[in-house]
């Protein structure tokens, strides 16, 4: 069997991170906009690490040719996108509220046709 990865784990850290950054929010200890730009900052860099290991482990499956630390670069891949994944849901629920324009507008354009 494969690398074994720590989803659960990963899964209840980044949520206890969250909720004492946004406690401190709540305790006026920090700014919401300061919480924001932590897990915007956040996801940005664990983008950044997923998207340049997955093409540096797709460019070695392409030509073949496997460097050393080919495990490894994949299991930081598959964390970084674990973490990524979580951190996602957080920014999706902050501009809700421009999904739901986006959707009304593309289904009143559609009642249209």
């Amino acid at each position: 069997m494969g690398a074994s990865y720590n989803v659960l784990e990963i899964i209840l850290g980044v949520l206890v991170l969250y909720l004492v950054t946004f406690l401190l929010v709540r305790f006026k200890k920090i700014k919401l906009v300061t919480h924001k730009r932590v897990w915007n900052s956040l996801l940005a860099i664990v983008f950044l690490i997923s998207a340049i290991l997955g093409i540096i482990i797709a460019i070695q499956i392409d030509t073949k040719i496997i460097l050393p630390g080919y495990s490894r670069m994949l299991w930081f891949h598959v964390e970084a996108g674990i973490i990524m994944a979580v951190v996602s849901v957080f920014h999706i629920i902050w501009h809700i509220s421009y999904y739901k324009i986006i959707l009304n507008l593309i289904f009143k354009k559609n009642e249209k046709v």
